[in-house]
């Protein structure tokens, strides 16, 4: 990893490589499972849960994806800088309701 991140959420842990493509998600008893994005990874968040939300970003194109601990994609959206701008940083909440 090459700009290794975390973020942590209770006993899970997201562990991603800023530009790369997957987050693994651990807790106290190990590895969980692996989310796994085709677009460069700009931020990544999770939940108490084991769920994820990813930011990537694409040329002028932001990309936002919710997955489950199995990587089953939940939601997903877009953004498009001239209509919206650029988002740099997401939240998600403890339970994993809320963006």
């Amino acid at each position: 990893m090459s700009s290794p991140c975390i973020d942590i959420c209770d006993d899970y842990v997201a562990l991603y490589d800023r530009g790369g493509t997957d987050v693994y998600v651990m807790n106290t008893t190990g590895k969980k499972g692996v989310v796994t994005t085709s677009k460069p990874i700009l931020r990544a968040c999770v939940a108490d849960n084991g769920s994820v939300a990813v930011l990537m970003n694409q040329q002028s194109v932001s990309y936002l994806e919710i997955r489950d601990i199995n990587g089953e994609l939940i939601a997903s959206g877009e953004t498009h800088a001239e209509n919206t701008g650029i988002p740099i940083d997401i939240a998600f909440t403890e339970d994993g309701t809320r963006l």
